[in-house]
């Protein structure tokens, strides 16, 4: 736990960047922290149920692992958006997450509706304020 504290704050501190963009790299590697979670390779009690959580239903073993292996892949793009030439990847990233849930919530109603409206929410917003810095 030490050594990713070190990696990230030794990150943020070598570069000059907009709170935004903090914010950004923060939420990646927490994705990933929580999809390593949801794939039983970590154990973080706070981190252990975070996004299975939202499902009105118990996730299947296989939907939980499908979930772990999409919230690692949202994380490593979102970790990389100093890398991207345009913040549009990561702009993507935040939009498909929110079609996603909205998705879910709306047209399956298998989402709690307080927890994905938070989150449709925030994606919308975190989207909107990396296209405005890459513009």
């Amino acid at each position: 736990t030490c050594m990713y504290i070190y990696i990230i704050c030794n990150r943020f501190t070598t570069t000059t960047m907009k709170p935004i963009q903090y914010f950004v790299y923060a939420n990646g590697y927490c994705d990933v922290l929580c999809g390593l979670c949801l794939l039983g390779i970590l154990n973080i009690p706070v981190l252990n149920s975070l996004h299975a959580n939202m499902f009105v239903d118990e996730l299947f073993p296989i939907s939980r692992r499908f979930l772990g292996f999409y919230v690692i892949l949202q994380g490593k793009v979102r970790i990389g958006f100093e890398s991207h030439k345009k913040a549009d990847l990561v702009i993507w990233s935040y939009l498909i997450e929110a079609f996603m849930i909205l998705h879910e919530l709306y047209i399956h109603q298998t989402i709690l509706c307080d927890k994905g409206v938070i989150v449709v929410l925030s994606c919308l917003w975190i989207a909107h304020r990396c296209y405005v810095i890459s513009s």
